[in-house]
């Protein structure tokens, strides 16, 4: 398939709408019920009509032992184990911040960028191409990278990327083992934080957008050292030097919260957002499905009445750039092995 096309608007990078062929197997809560049973089960953002259609024209297909089941019959055949099934998704990519990705360091084995916030790394729901590395390719034509290690969606800063496996894999040695290595980062948090602080609560994760119990693992074990760099009076807020000496998902963000110095715009822990009060254990199953619904209705605001004439799909507003990126810096990586890469601290840190 070709690669779809860019355009760009109001300082977003938008990519036009595609098909895209989907094959998944039968899993076993599929098993003897049909595809329009499940669809009404699992993919509940596209309105049956959409399936009806994909039925009707012959784009949904079941492979069963080599067999392509397809047509009318579908409505009402049962779904068997190792089923086969397959159909093309209209694909609406969410648009990104269309920021230029600043190379660090370069060379025939890695590329270092300072990634901007605003733009997810890697493919995952709602984003293929406008990603970092489908952009990078795109833009300068390499024809392999690989992420060493993650940043969130809303964080800027030094990003480590590998043009070969074997490169790769000794790079993520180094940072799995993390004997010798150093991360830091630089965060503007609300209130007068003290000279020096540490955390060492236990992560509390929450991914609402799950079941309860898929989306309450278990706390992990984390630990973060904290430094105050500037603390501005008239705007009560505080640039922090942060330490992560382990690597949970959302770690500083929440060590911050915990410790009552939240990031002064992130949307998730912030003040008065959906996840603003600390927590040191998963909520009940009641609180959970209280923050799930918040977080439901979150989007439902952002949805629009414009459907797409193809798929059905509900619009969406486009997001403002205000809202892509928080002020989280990656601006230090070190290997005392043998590399070190740094960036220039962004503009929000000077207050």
């Amino acid at each position: 398939m070709s690669v779809p096309k860019w355009y760009f608007k109001n300082g977003l990078r938008y990519i036009e709408p595609y098909f895209h062929k989907v094959t998944t197997k039968a899993t076993s809560k599929w098993i003897n019920k049909t595809i329009i049973e499940v669809m009404k089960s699992q993919f509940v953002d596209r309105k049956i009509d959409h399936y009806n259609n994909l039925i009707e024209t012959g784009d949904m297909k079941i492979t069963r032992k080599g067999e392509v089941i397809t047509g009318s019959i579908l409505f009402n055949e049962k779904l068997q184990k190792g089923d086969l099934v397959s159909n093309s998704v209209h694909i609406h990519e969410i648009p990104v911040a269309d920021s230029p990705i600043k190379t660090i360091f370069e060379d025939e084995n890695l590329l270092v960028v300072d990634k901007p916030g605003g733009i997810p790394v890697h493919p995952t729901i709602g984003y293929k191409y406008n990603t970092i590395l489908e952009i990078l390719k795109h833009e300068r034509g390499y024809k392999q990278l690989h992420l060493c290690h993650r940043l969130d969606y809303v964080t800027s800063g030094i990003l480590i990327i590998a043009k070969n496996m074997k490169t790769f894999h000794k790079i993520v040695k180094v940072i799995e083992f993390k004997e010798n290595l150093e991360k830091v980062y630089v965060a503007r948090v609300t209130g007068e934080f003290p000279k020096n602080l540490e955390c060492h609560e236990k992560i509390v994760n929450l991914d609402l957008k799950k079941p309860y119990g898929d989306g309450t693992p278990t706390p992990k074990k984390a630990s973060t050292l904290f430094e105050l760099i500037q603390y501005n009076p008239d705007l009560n807020e505080s640039i922090v030097r942060c330490m992560p000496q382990t690597g949970r998902k959302h770690q500083l963000r929440i060590h911050l919260r915990n410790l009552g110095y939240p990031i002064v715009n992130d949307p998730i822990y912030g003040i008065g957002k959906i996840l603003s009060e600390p927590m040191k254990r998963n909520p009940s199953k009641t609180k959970f499905a209280q923050l799930a619904q918040l977080a439901m209705d979150d989007i439902k605001v952002r949805q629009t009445d414009k459907k797409c004439d193809i798929c059905l799909k509900d619009g969406y507003v486009d997001p403002k750039l205000s809202d892509m990126s928080i002020y989280l810096h990656s601006c230090e990586y070190t290997y005392k092995g043998g590399w070190s890469y740094t960036t220039n601290l962004p503009e929000w840190t000077r207050i």
